[in-house]
């Protein structure tokens, strides 16, 4: 007999044309059960990805097919496939955007010339694409401060190359992305989507330049500068490490979740929602279930800092995560979908009916606040009784309620210890 020995028992071809053969074979067999739609992916990884995402499930047949796509796709076209999907390594997948159809390294390896060529089309100018080809540079310096971040966790690292070089289309993508996973699964934590994303991107797409992270964890009480740690390395071990600082540092936790919360928000430094919400992001993670977050808001008289994103936070508003999504996804809405970082902002700036917002205001009318999703309330009536002249930082009792007062959102991350350890 014939013993079969490997992770699978299961024997498979290695010539080419048998490759070619069996994807053919697989199709057709596909095709012929019924199915009028497609999976196509390199290997082992993608079916992985399929699974752990449960979408080898749903009934649509996977093919693998290799580096041979070229011929996986003509042979899907002649099967009549209404549809076909490809799941893969974009390091692979790259390729097809300069018409590579066979993706095996011996063929082409143009992952980074291809990079290149669309950054140019998308807008990059020469400087950019220079940089991107240029691998001559004897050391590349990335110092920064890892500081929380609502996006991405932590901030730094391999965010500066990506997000500093990709401009505002990276922007607005990542903050998506980071908006559609959940803020309070990211603000003040190191492996969250966004980062292993660009984790990721160093990792196959950069990792071999020579770049050096200097990465500074600091607090700033009373205006000056605490350095605690400095961090230098050419791995992402450095940002490890730099993390755990932080995260001792840079977060003011509290032992149980805020039921009253009172912000401050400074007239010259605040005056729009797109700032104010910061009073949101920051405290979100430290509010209870049912809580309630005042923000005294005297100089907010817009929503968004310029003219169209205000037109869109007045049409669509701060209604939920869920909510925005399904708006993002109507026909109608391609004014959202052109300014992803807005639709982020929507969702980052609502507590998702977790919590009540209450902005007290006095340059803004009242039903524009009510309008947008938030509560509102007049501030020279909320000022009297929250007085921020005579509350002190942190826990404080009026008329016998217990609050916790925040004199400025912008200086620190305040977070439910029970929730982060969640």
């Amino acid at each position: 007999g014939i013993s079969i020995l490997g992770t699978s028992g299961i024997v498979e071809p290695m010539s080419e044309q048998a490759i070619v053969d069996t994807i053919a074979v697989e199709q057709h067999q596909a095709a012929i059960s019924g199915a009028r739609h497609l999976l196509l992916t390199p290997g082992n990884y993608g079916m992985d990805f399929l699974q752990t995402l449960g979408l080898d499930t749903r009934g649509v047949p996977c093919v693998k097919y290799s580096n041979f796509v070229g011929d996986a796709l003509d042979i899907a076209a002649s099967e009549g496939f209404e549809s076909v999907l490809l799941v893969g390594h974009i390091g692979k997948l790259v390729k097809l955007a300069g018409g590579v159809m066979n993706t095996h390294s011996k063929w082409a390896d143009c992952r980074m010339e291809l990079f290149c060529a669309h950054a140019a089309v998308c807008g990059g100018d020469q400087n950019l694409c220079r940089r991107l080809m240029d691998e001559t540079y004897d050391l590349i310096v990335s110092p920064g401060q890892v500081v929380p971040h609502e996006v991405i966790g932590m901030a730094n690292h391999a965010k500066n190359l990506f997000v500093g070089v990709g401009g505002s289309d990276m922007i607005n993508k990542s903050h998506m992305i980071g908006a559609v996973c959940g803020m309070e699964k990211a603000m003040g934590r190191d492996h969250t989507p966004v980062r292993r994303l660009f984790d990721y991107a160093f990792e196959h797409f950069v990792a071999r330049r020579p770049i050096l992270w200097v990465l500074t964890v600091n607090t700033a009480p009373g205006g000056k500068i605490h350095s605690h740690g400095l961090f230098i390395g050419e791995g992402r071990n450095c940002l490890t490490e730099a993390v755990k600082l932080a995260q001792q540092k840079n977060i003011d936790y509290v032992e149980h979740g805020i039921r009253k919360c009172v912000v401050y928000l400074d007239p010259s430094e605040f005056t729009s929602t797109w700032l104010g919400n910061k009073a949101v992001y920051r405290t979100r993670m430290a509010m209870a279930d049912g809580g309630e977050l005042i923000i005294l808001a005297p100089g907010v008289h817009q929503f968004g800092e310029d003219k169209a994103v205000d037109a869109l936070i007045r049409t669509y508003g701060y209604r939920g995560r869920l909510h925005t999504l399904e708006v993002f996804n109507r026909p109608e809405s391609a004014d959202l979908r052109a300014n992803m970082g807005a639709a982020a902002h929507l969702i980052h700036g609502s507590s998702d009916g977790r919590f009540s917002i209450t902005y007290c205001v006095k340059n803004i009318m009242r039903a524009e606040v009510e309008g947008v999703g938030f509560q509102s309330a007049d501030y020279d009536e909320m000022a009297a009784k929250y007085d921020p002249a005579k509350l002190k930082y942190g826990y404080n009792v009026v008329d016998g309620e217990e609050i916790y007062f925040i004199p400025n959102p912008a200086l620190g991350l305040w977070i439910n210890r029970e929730r982060f350890q969640d």
